[in-house]
């Protein structure tokens, strides 16, 4: 199947509930760019039909050169996050926080919260060991036009029992042209890493950073690699 999702960045699958019972799998696109609508895109949502044989076009919702989606489901609650790059003049943006709220067929992806972004080129969501906190990263590249890459990448506490704004600020890491987290745990401890693409000045020779999640921060806790 080739489903018509123009200029796509990126993709993420996500489960919700269906109307009838169980689960519904829907899958979703990051419109970064077309040649019919340039940067302010609409960005696809695909459901899976009954025979699951095929995905089938369910709705779209704006966004501006969106380089990446990422989901979680917390608590009950399902979450979609769109890394917003840039317009035609610029990467100073605001990336947004979706909820998708109803059962299937239904349920919509309905807007949460905006929050200012730098060239947001990809996000992850990740919880504490402990999985009683919750949080999002964002990586913000900084502007390839002008060559301007030191950037605070940043992350936010999720809170899913908020009702209005559940993402809080809670730390800015320092970066360099920021392309992608990941996070991962070990022995009990989460760690956070960048990748780190380059530098204003000293270009790709730079390294990445690794954080370890602590009660109050993210502190550093390898050498970059």
């Amino acid at each position: 199947q080739r489903i018509q999702a123009p200029g796509v960045g990126a993709m993420a699958a996500l489960r919700v509930s269906s109307d009838e019972g169980g689960e519904q799998l829907v899958l979703i696109a990051a419109s970064y760019v077309t040649r019919h609508t340039g940067w302010r895109t609409r960005s696809p949502i695909f459901a899976l039909n009954a025979g699951g044989t095929a995905f089938e076009h369910h709705h779209d919702v704006a966004t501006v050169g969106a380089h990446d989606v990422e989901v979680t489901s917390v608590e009950g609650r399902h979450f979609v996050f769109f890394s917003n790059d840039k317009d035609e003049r610029s990467t100073l943006q605001e990336s947004e926080l979706f909820e998708w709220v109803g059962g299937f067929p239904g349920g919509r992806l309905e807007s949460r919260q905006r929050v200012s972004t730098d060239g947001a080129h990809a996000a992850e969501f990740f919880s504490s060991s402990s999985r009683d906190r919750h949080f999002l990263a964002v990586a913000n590249l900084g502007d390839r036009g002008s060559n301007k890459y030191r950037r605070d990448s940043v992350v936010y506490e999720l809170t899913p029992s908020a009702q209005r704004k559940p993402l809080k600020l809670v730390q800015s890491l320092p970066t360099l042209g920021a392309t992608d987290f990941t996070a991962f745990s070990i022995d009990g401890i989460t760690f956070l890493a960048v990748s780190n693409e380059q530098d204003d000045s000293k270009g790709g020779d730079i390294g990445s950073t690794i954080w370890a999640l602590e009660p109050e921060k993210l502190a550093e806790s390898r050498d970059e690699l």
